[in-house]
């Protein structure tokens, strides 16, 4: 009873804290070991559609304890979910990841295309490194912000920045440079 007590004493907490670091309402998922780097993207578009906030607590050597405290607050947040969305919200979910994934998957070649961009992905392989794409969609049209980012120096030190932003339509191919400054996150 004392157990069941403090995990909803713990996911009142952590969707208070959300409420009111965001200003809105969010399910804080609790996730360890290494994320699907590919769709990750995707699933962090639609994870902010509904309502979901992804939260890291470990990494693949997450200890069994956090591991099992994660899973009991999991298993709260998505009880609550499924309140508001739906016992099949999982499958729902996915899909729509999937689908947003394919979107991105049609602008990252006409990004790569970019003379500028595969000159800096090469000059960033020397280094060990590369670019990723940040892709969020712009409301109510096939358009996408994008931010192109990696590794590079900002004020003498290593630090992950934004080189490029673009806004990218993915139904007619148009990429459209909004800014090479270079940018820190």
């Amino acid at each position: 009873m004392l157990k069941r007590l403090l995990l909803v004493i713990i996911t009142t907490v952590s969707i208070c804290t959300i409420q009111a670091q965001t200003g809105k309402s969010k399910y804080r998922i609790l996730v360890y070991g290494l994320p699907d780097f590919l769709r990750q993207n995707a699933e962090d578009v639609i994870a902010n559609k509904w309502g979901i906030e992804f939260y890291p607590v470990g990494d693949c050597s997450t200890p069994q304890e956090i591991a099992d405290s994660a899973e009991k607050h999991n298993t709260a947040i998505k009880a609550l979910i499924a309140k508001k969305y739906g016992r099949q919200w999982s499958k729902r979910f996915d899909e729509e990841v999937d689908a947003e994934f394919a979107v991105q998957q049609k602008i990252a070649p006409l990004i790569d295309s970019i003379d500028y961009i595969k000159n800096k992905q090469a000059e960033m392989e020397k280094e060990g490194n590369g670019l990723h794409y940040y892709m969020t969609p712009i409301a109510g049209t096939t358009k996408y912000n994008v931010q192109v980012q990696g590794w590079g120096t900002w004020n003498g030190q290593s630090e992950w920045v934004t080189y490029y932003r673009f806004v990218a339509n993915h139904k007619t191919k148009e990429v459209t440079l909004i800014s090479n400054k270079i940018e820190k996150e």
